[in-house]
């Protein structure tokens, strides 16, 4: 079963996807889609209803869901409405000729609406890292993804589905889905299962470089090209692409995926737990290194849920020192910059500005300044960014905004936690595309 998995941009469609399918030839493309983590504070709503780039990327692939019957996409874009997000993204697929292909939404990874009610029924809430309770925190919630498990999806795969579509996923979910259906495993078998976790990680181990190619005929520019993982029988796998056949690849992926890894090695997926301390990496073909070792030890009975919640207010401005005016910009400048911003700010605010050079030129003075704020309310974030560009003002001859006037943002963070994979109901509601409309 081989796969690429990929994090895409949420607001726009992916680039080059088709021709990415069509040179890989792959069962499954996964495409995760990760709530921003930060927002602009004009907005009402924190967060869209779902990933809208995701509804311009499947309409622009078309043409591959028509050729390759055997192609499989999985998407964590349905954050808080998988099914209006279906519902736009069977549209885009009718449009196009493709009504027949069969899309699953996958509902339940959104508990923010039933928080309350599952803490209140018993299930504990702390702090997966820190293990502080729930109750410490005083920020606001604004969103509750549960990272859901493969079962689902297996579910959706036998029903014929080839979009998948739910609002949070566990990243190796849509993975073992798919291998446990192609080489027909039991859910018991977790050494297999845990191969593929570590196969889903390597799958985004850092794309390697594709050499530009001029035939005579058509030039082809340099580009970046993702792995593809290919899992075997036995729960072994292969990483194929240009990072795998660098120097000392074998070795740099070793150490890269024990980085990323708890102490020990051990890790904890929705649906196996397992370790990564026995891995070994050897190359195996041209581009391609093979990968073993990884060992599965049990069942996992509990599910992540990420709790987001807002941790303040943040912008961020680029200021160009001016050099050709003939004046030299006093040197205490940066000195007097700082100072005027820190005095708009809270005492539990900070206020950071940077010098920067230019690499061309690393001997030259500093040719910009880089301005950032993080505050606990938005009043003191716009006081932050008005005396800025006060300032700006004042000394115009010496200092320039670079682009427009900066945004105030909400910055949000995750409060991790472990749920009891029986505490939250799930529904799998596969159609046509024609029926979705």
């Amino acid at each position: 079963m081989r796969f690429i998995r990929l994090a895409v941009a949420v607001d726009r469609p992916a680039v080059g996807l088709g021709e990415l399918i069509a040179r890989s030839d792959v069962d499954l493309l996964q495409l995760d889609y990760r709530r921003p983590r930060r927002t602009p504070a004009v907005r009402r709503e924190r967060f869209p209803e779902f990933a809208a780039g995701f509804v311009e990327t499947l309409a622009g692939l078309q043409r591959e869901f028509f050729l390759q019957s055997d192609l499989t996409l999985a998407a964590s874009a349905g954050w808080s409405n998988s099914m209006l997000c279906v519902e736009q993204a069977a549209a885009a697929l009718c449009q196009g000729g493709n009504g027949n292909v069969p899309i699953s939404a996958v509902r339940g990874s959104n508990l923010l609406p039933i928080l309350e009610f599952i803490e209140g029924s018993g299930v504990s809430l702390r702090h997966a890292v820190t293990d502080r309770p729930f109750r410490e925190l005083r920020e606001p919630v604004v969103a509750a993804d549960l990272e859901i498990g493969a079962g689902p999806f297996a579910m959706a795969l036998a029903e014929g589905a080839r979009v998948l579509v739910s609002g949070c996923f566990c990243p190796s979910a849509p993975a073992i889905a798919a291998a446990a259906q192609a080489h027909g495993w039991s859910w018991s078998d977790y050494g297999r299962l845990a191969g593929v976790v570590a196969a889903s990680r390597g799958a985004l181990w850092p794309a390697g470089m594709e050499p530009a190619v001029n035939t005579g005929v058509e030039r082809h520019p340099a580009r970046l090209r993702p792995v593809v993982a290919e899992v075997d029988q036995q729960g072994g796998f292969t990483l194929t692409g240009p990072a795998a056949g660098v120097e000392h690849a074998a070795k740099t992926f070793e150490h890269w995926i024990a980085a990323g890894a708890p102490p020990g090695g051990k890790f904890r997926s929705a649906d196996v737990t397992g370790s990564l301390d026995g891995v070994r990496c050897a190359p195996a073909h041209q581009d391609q290194l093979a990968v073993s070792g990884v060992t599965g030890t049990g069942p996992s009975d509990k599910w992540r849920l990420n709790i987001y919640y807002q941790r303040g207010f943040t912008a961020a401005l680029l200021l160009e020192i001016e050099s050709e005016s003939g004046f030299r910009a006093p040197e205490n400048l940066t000195e007097a910059l700082e100072a005027t911003l820190s005095a708009e700010a809270e005492s539990s605010d900070s206020v950071d500005v940077e010098r920067l050079q230019s690499q061309r030129d690393p001997g030259d003075a500093p040719r910009w300044l880089s301005v950032t704020c993080h505050t606990r309310s938005k009043e003191a974030c716009t006081r932050v960014v008005d005396a800025c560009l006060a300032f700006v003002a004042r000394y115009d001859s010496h200092l320039h905004l670079v682009g427009s006037s900066p945004t105030v943002m909400v910055d949000y963070d995750i409060w991790p936690a472990w749920v009891p994979r029986d505490a939250v109901d799930l529904a799998i509601d596969t159609r046509t595309a024609d029926e979705w409309r």
